[in-house]
């Protein structure tokens, strides 16, 4: 189980009660896929405004970064 997903539990008011713990895992499951779908959005967002200057190749990059980082945020 990710530690800060029962961090934000418990200080969310939740009682880890052993109904509460066995669905757990499939919260964490929904969390995760969330999480995913905002990243592709970044991704989205990075193919569609990419133009053949500069400036967009570097916001196109910063919003690939941010994909990646939403990624990592599932990983601590």
């Amino acid at each position: 189980m990710n530690h800060k997903l029962l961090q934000m539990l418990n200080e969310a008011g939740f009682d880890f009660t052993p109904d509460i713990m066995a669905k757990l895992p499939a919260f964490e499951n929904l969390v995760w896929l969330e999480r995913e779908e905002c990243a592709k959005v970044c991704e989205e967002y990075a193919r569609k405004y990419v133009k053949d200057d500069d400036d967009s190749k570097a916001q196109a990059w910063m919003m690939l970064q941010c994909a990646a980082a939403i990624r990592t945020r599932g990983q601590q």
